[in-house]
């Protein structure tokens, strides 16, 4: 009985499969969206009728003003959809979108995609995550963007801290920045310096590939408004916050030697002010994994 019921569902997939594009998309636009959307991912060479579906959704919506908007977890998108994916970018911008949530990782093999310069003036956009995404954003020199921005999230793979200073510094009234991604090994400590003079909230959690072998990076945070810092690295140093009342330093692994003696510190506690107890009200230390010291 269950061969048969199978049997009879591949048929009539295949007959469906046999349905020029036109047609499917226009069954697709009739149908409950999730029912189309259970419909659209049968088969891989079916996700022109998603994204034919998706563009008929968007089309019919007449809101001059969207609250929340997400593109996220988009694997069956290609090269060749980068254009439909622009489209959709676009027309959460053109509507004056308030949370926009960008997180995507695409089986790209030559495209760059590039977010719209359009976003950089968008007046109502108050929150935005840029997670996982595999996407490039230009923004020029000395330019204020992002006028009403006040959340910001990125996911970012090696960064390149000048362009992250200059978005950082494009958002004039920011006050929440969470930064996630990987850094890359290098022979020379770097610097990574936060200059954020609105910032209330700041979480920093950049991983090392290889941390072994790992060369300490710094960060230097100037940011006076703070009142919230969240950071897992190996060096620390703040500048100017007498705000500050949650400080938490975390690090996921601590390194022994064949004596089990501590042979590399997680912070360093010179780098942290003489003053902060003055005003600090909480201090958490994550040494270890699933270990928490709180002063």
């Amino acid at each position: 009985m269950a061969s048969k019921r199978l049997e009879k569902q591949t048929e009539e997939e295949d007959f469906i499969s046999r349905l020029p594009d036109d047609v499917l998309a226009h069954i697709l636009s009739r149908l409950d969206t999730k029912e189309a959307v259970k419909t659209s991912i049968i088969a891989e060479h079916r996700r022109i009728w998603l994204l034919k579906f998706v563009g008929s959704v968007l089309s019919r919506c007449q809101s001059k003003e969207i609250q929340d908007f997400e593109i996220k977890d988009c694997y069956f998108l290609r090269d060749a959809d980068l254009p439909c994916l622009r489209e959709w970018m676009c027309f959460a911008i053109e509507r004056n979108v308030h949370n926009l949530t960008l997180k995507v990782q695409i089986r790209m093999e030559r495209s760059v995609i590039r977010i719209p310069q359009t976003i950089l003036t968008c007046k109502n956009l108050v929150k935005l995550n840029l997670g996982n995404w595999d996407a490039v954003l230009d923004i020029p020199d000395s330019t204020v963007c992002f006028p009403s921005l006040k959340i910001l999230s990125i996911f970012v793979e090696y960064p390149d801290m000048v362009l992250m200073q200059r978005l950082f510094q494009s958002c004039p009234v920011l006050e929440e920045l969470t930064i996630d991604g990987h850094l890359k090994h290098n022979e020379n400590a770097l610097t990574y310096i936060i200059v954020v003079p609105t910032l209330k909230i700041l979480k920093v959690s950049l991983s090392m590939i290889n941390k072994i072998d790992a060369t300490a990076h710094k960060f230097v945070i100037k940011a006076p408004n703070l009142e919230f810092l969240y950071i897992a690295d190996d060096s620390l140093s703040l500048n100017n916050s007498p705000n500050l009342v949650v400080l938490i330093l975390k690090k996921d692994m601590v390194y022994f030697d064949t004596d089990d003696r501590i042979v590399r510190l997680p912070f360093e506690s010179k780098s942290l002010p003489p003053c902060l107890g003055l005003h600090v009200k909480i201090i958490q230390l994550k040494i270890k994994e699933g270990v928490d010291d709180e002063l």
